[in-house]
């Protein structure tokens, strides 16, 4: 019996840990703002190859994402060409750009995601090598993880400055226009971090009271067993 508790405890942890709802990917960029990105080469959804550090000058806006995603990407890009439209001087006085951490992206897999989700002409879309992508996604300290043809992985953006520093976070797949326009304020302030993942939390709050209460049952029929002996006796 008892084996058979520890052999359902270890799959279910195992689903748990495997499960994009449950893997840690809960971040917290306060240590990172104020810091230069890496620059690196990238090709946007057109093939032209530009570096990164092309974008200082004017605050940007980076988007992590992948094209194939069928979950959250999808739902967030739409979520934030909502709130992008209610934020004033769009591509004036900062951009957008949705970079793929995918190593398998191409021009024409972009194309396609800026055309089904009615990406402005001034929100670039663009991929990289695998590895340098990497070194920036964890400078960014955005968190992924492959699981069999998909991704597991955050999902923020991040507010780089003129100066091509980080600026400020963004948490959550749905994220308003009132949170983009207050981290653009912000710009000229104090750098801090702007947070909305308290969906986050809770759900990591969720995975340990499960585990916890599936360990408290697993033990319960020792317990009843063992009473019910010492009262025989």
């Amino acid at each position: 019996m008892r084996t058979k508790h520890i052999v359902f405890l270890w799959i279910v942890a195992v689903a748990m840990i495997q499960n994009p709802c449950f893997a840690n990917f809960q971040t917290d960029g306060t240590n990172r703002i104020g810091t230069a990105l890496n620059d690196i080469k990238l090709m946007d959804e057109s093939g032209k190859t530009f570096q990164l550090s092309e974008w200082k000058g004017k605050p940007f806006f980076i988007h992590p994402m992948f094209s194939s995603c069928k979950s959250t990407c999808p739902l967030m890009t739409n979520n934030l060409v909502q709130s992008f439209d209610g934020v004033k001087d769009f591509g004036k006085n900062f951009r957008v750009l949705s970079l793929s951490f995918d190593p398998k992206e191409n021009p024409n897999s972009l194309q396609k995601f800026k055309k089904a989700h009615h990406l402005p002409k001034d929100w670039m879309l663009a991929y990289g090598d695998e590895s340098q992508i990497r070194s920036l996604m964890d400078a960014l300290d955005f968190r992924y993880v492959k699981t069999g043809e998909d991704f597991a992985h955050s999902n923020l953006i991040v507010l780089i400055d003129k100066q091509f520093k980080i600026s400020s976070y963004l948490y959550g797949a749905s994220i308003s226009s009132t949170e983009l326009q207050s981290a653009l304020s912000d710009l000229d302030k104090e750098p801090k971090k702007t947070s909305s993942h308290g969906l986050l939390l809770f759900t990591g709050l969720l995975a340990f009271l499960a585990l916890a209460l599936l360990l408290f049952i697993a033990r319960v029929p020792q317990f009843f067993l063992k009473f019910v002996r010492r009262v025989s006796h």
